[in-house]
């Protein structure tokens, strides 16, 4: 039987974008087994969850409008095109050092799901 691990996005998130994120940490913290293509899901909040309260930086509104504005000029930010080579940049150990909390709940997941190798597991 092969193992693998499968990854659902959250509403519109760019599915190609995620499943590199997960492959590369998950290398990192040693549990480097393959990874199903990233699946769409439906926005929690749709689902009866909570909408996140907004008490940290990461619920900031004008994201989009302020990663257009690093981009060349007359260009805008699509997620669609520019989340991919995004996440491709980013620096772990930065976000470790910055305490980002969506960062250590991902880095978490996944470290459990390794400690679980060879079980069924969703990560709570």
């Amino acid at each position: 039987m092969s193992r693998k691990a499968w990854l659902l996005v959250e509403g519109q998130g760019e599915v190609e974008a995620a499943g590199n994120l997960v492959a590369r940490l998950g290398r990192e913290v040693g549990f480097p087994i393959p990874w199903t293509h990233p699946l769409r899901w439906k926005n929690l909040h749709q689902m009866g969850y909570p909408v996140w309260d907004g008490a940290t930086w990461e619920s900031r509104r004008g994201i989009k409008e302020w990663l257009s504005s690093k981009l060349p000029p007359g260009r805008i930010y699509k997620e669609t095109v520019d989340q991919l080579p995004m996440t491709r940049r980013i620096d772990f150990q930065v976000l470790r050092q910055a305490m980002v909390p969506s960062f250590g709940s991902l880095e978490r997941a996944i470290r459990f799901l390794g400690d679980r190798e060879g079980t069924s597991s969703v990560y709570p």
